[in-house]
């Protein structure tokens, strides 16, 4: 609580933007058929590691947001912009 507070609304937005990559990044393995446990224990962990890193530094977060929005539930493989796409293939 004492970090919120010291850091006000910037680490408020922050944290609120991990949140959203972090779902958005769910709901991308989701559509994909990508069982997270599974994909969690490639290299020991690393890869869902880079995985997260990759997303939450993405400049892409509007444009997947909206892709999510409008992609049905299962797809074959993700949008050419999503920096994770070869990794979730």
């Amino acid at each position: 609580m004492k970090l919120i507070q010291a850091f006000g609304k910037d680490l408020r937005a922050r944290l609120g933007r991990i949140e959203g990559r972090t779902e958005n990044m769910s709901a991308m393995m989701d559509r994909l058929g990508i069982d997270i446990e599974r994909f969690s224990w490639r290299c020991q962990g690393r890869e869902l590691h880079d995985a997260i890193r990759t997303c939450r530094s993405c400049s892409a977060y509007a444009d997947c947001t909206r892709w999510l929005a409008d992609a049905p539930e299962r797809v074959k493989s993700g949008p050419a912009f999503c920096p994770n796409g070869r990794r979730f293939s």
